[in-house]
């Protein structure tokens, strides 16, 4: 966007430009790359407005084996967390994004491989 104007007989101004970042409509988990990985993968999703963000891993059985504590993330796409599972065995595994949002709390669940 640029423009160019006056207020009360002032000289003229412009606005040379200014970026418009649209925010994403909703909650979209995007999945994690690179998948499968060693020892370390990145999470990506969309959030609609900022939230507090915490990632559980959950083995095939069904055992939380990983919690990364919640951190606050601003609303935006293609929001980020890295997850470092050096101390994890090969196989299969589950990751939980919880995103606590002001007026909601909203859950997506992935998959992912690691390969060592």
């Amino acid at each position: 966007i640029s423009g160019e104007g006056a207020v009360n007989n002032n000289t003229i101004s412009s606005i040379e430009s200014v970026e418009v970042v649209e925010l994403p409509g909703t909650f979209a988990l995007k999945g994690n790359y690179p998948n499968p990985f060693n020892p370390s993968t990145s999470i990506n999703f969309d959030l609609p407005e900022s939230a507090d963000v915490e990632i559980h891993v959950i083995d095939m059985i069904g055992r939380q084996v990983m919690t990364l504590p919640a951190t606050t993330l601003s609303a935006g796409a293609n929001r980020t967390v890295q997850i470092d599972a050096s101390r994890l065995a090969s196989g299969p595994y589950f990751y939980r994004v919880i995103a606590k949002m002001e007026s909601k709390t909203l859950v997506e669940t992935g998959r992912m491989m690691l390969v060592k």
